[in-house]
């Protein structure tokens, strides 16, 4: 297996367990700055997975709202290594 890949999914595990193990249990939603800092990627990336349906959100005004629940199942998933994998 690559390394880099290797390395990206013990990132993914230790983010899992240690910010994400909290989620579920926080009440407020989270905009898409909050999302793409908790998963450490851009924010354009957020609005592309919310886009494709990977992520749920709701739409709020003019921004998107995500719930923790949601952004937990989606970290918990494959959904987020199968589009680093391409």
């Amino acid at each position: 297996m690559d390394t880099e890949y290797l390395r990206w999914e013990q990132d993914m595990a230790g983010l899992v367990n240690e910010e994400v193990a909290d989620i579920r249990s926080q009440g407020p939603d989270y905009g898409i700055a909050d999302v793409a800092r908790i998963i450490e990627m851009s924010r354009e990336s957020v609005r592309r997975y919310i886009q494709s349906g990977m992520l749920p959100a709701r739409k709020e005004g003019k921004s998107f709202k995500v719930r923790p629940a949601d952004l937990y199942e989606f970290l918990k998933s494959d959904r987020l290594r199968r589009l680093e994998v391409k």
